[in-house]
């Protein structure tokens, strides 16, 4: 069997990535993601990709059949944002046969290094930890996400064979449930230093303040 990347041939985002993949038959195709930390990838073995043996950040398989095209798809998925990956594939037929010529043929590695395909998740920086701390409270964790309060933005977004469907934080207001928010961006000039105060009591109260203007420790 041979296997190939088809359209739209990768979905990139911030934390996973999607490859489309065709085979030439039924099967199942086995990939692995590889983080490139500036010197480049080895390609694992086929061996290896099939029982997700080795060095590798994340793994998925496909099951190919006729009435799909003998098309599918692998997502990545726990990846770091704003980095570069080598994807590498192994495909075997309903008859055990790789597409390296393993069982029945001396192993062809480079049939193995002709499927790497090298993507780029999004740097999309989310904040997965916040914390809010009153004397009232104590510590109140939030779940948040950046947002730029442009209600124009669209949501979502495309360039080439590349879309990204997950920004509705883009265009959409933050919303913190269980707390006040006291709007301090209207001082472009204060920076951090003479601030009116919160009110006491009935907090917790989230301070939204110019962004370069203040320094958080």
């Amino acid at each position: 069997p041979t296997i190939a990347y088809v359209s739209p041939y990768q979905a990139i985002d911030s934390l996973e990535v999607t490859v489309y993949l065709q085979m030439s038959e039924d099967g199942v195709i086995y990939c692995v993601a590889c983080q490139d930390h500036g010197s480049g990838t080895t390609a694992p073995t086929g061996n290896q990709i099939k029982h997700g043996n080795g060095v590798y950040d994340a793994w998925g398989k496909v099951d190919i059949i006729a009435s799909n095209l003998y098309k599918g798809y692998i997502i990545f998925q726990g990846l770091a944002e704003d980095t570069a990956y080598d994807v590498y594939c192994f495909g075997v037929d309903m008859s055990g046969n790789g597409i390296d010529g393993s069982p029945a043929y001396a192993i062809d590695q480079t049939k193995i290094d002709a499927t790497n395909r090298t993507v780029h998740t999004l740097a999309v920086f989310v904040a997965t930890r916040f914390y809010l701390m009153t004397p009232a409270t104590g510590t109140v964790r939030y779940d948040v996400e950046p947002a730029t309060w442009n209600q124009l933005l669209p949501s979502s977004w495309g360039q080439g064979c590349l879309e990204r469907r997950t920004i509705e934080s883009w265009r959409t207001p933050l919303e913190i449930a269980g707390a006040q928010v006291v709007n301090h961006a209207s001082h472009a000039t204060l920076g951090c230093e003479g601030l009116p105060a919160v009110p006491r009591l009935g907090g917790p109260f989230l301070a939204l303040l110019r962004r370069g203007r203040c320094t958080f420790t």
